[in-house]
């Protein structure tokens, strides 16, 4: 019982510092900028990364510290914020993690009288592969409420004045 206890201060504990930083962040509003996903003429994905700048010719995509410039006439379309299966992955690591934590730290493996004789990595094993599987369904789930908007420039100014309208840059 008391480890149970013990879990779920754990668990209390992780989830609030990851939440807290999410509502008490000390970026500035203005200077966060969005991710983006920059596809060509064709629809094959050239670019991705946080928006530099954007001009009336030109957007620039940073991605690990290395800049990309795209133009206007050679964009399709640009789609914000990032697919599904980043969301995907990240609930699989969440998942994981704390499933492997709860997992090895509820096994009980005391005595003869065991049952299922477990050890702790069989039970950080088990828990962490539950864990993923559950992290990744709520990834999953989670996509639907992303928010994504696609804008088709197709090449068009007229269509590129509406974008960065819309991106308040």
């Amino acid at each position: 019982m008391k480890t149970i206890r013990l879990c779920m201060l754990v668990l209390v504990l992780f989830f609030g510092v990851l939440w807290s930083q999410s509502i008490y962040s000390q970026d500035d509003a203005n200077t966060k900028s969005m991710f983006v996903r920059v596809y060509d003429l064709g629809g094959e994905k050239i670019g991705k990364g946080d928006v530099g700048f954007v001009n009336d010719s030109v957007i620039q995509v940073i991605k690990n510290d290395k800049p990309q410039q795209f133009k206007v006439n050679n964009i399709g379309f640009i789609k914000t914020k990032r697919s599904g299966g980043h969301h995907v992955l990240i609930g699989a690591g969440i998942g994981l993690v704390s499933g492997a934590v709860i997992g090895a730290s509820v096994t009980d493996s005391s005595g003869p009288d065991s049952f299922f004789p477990w050890t702790k990595t069989d039970g950080a094993m088990v828990g962490g592969l539950l864990g993923a599987a559950g992290g990744a369904a709520i990834g999953g789930i989670s996509t639907v409420a992303k928010n994504s908007v696609i804008y088709t420039i197709n090449g068009d100014v007229g269509k590129w004045k509406i974008f960065i309208s819309d991106m308040k840059l």
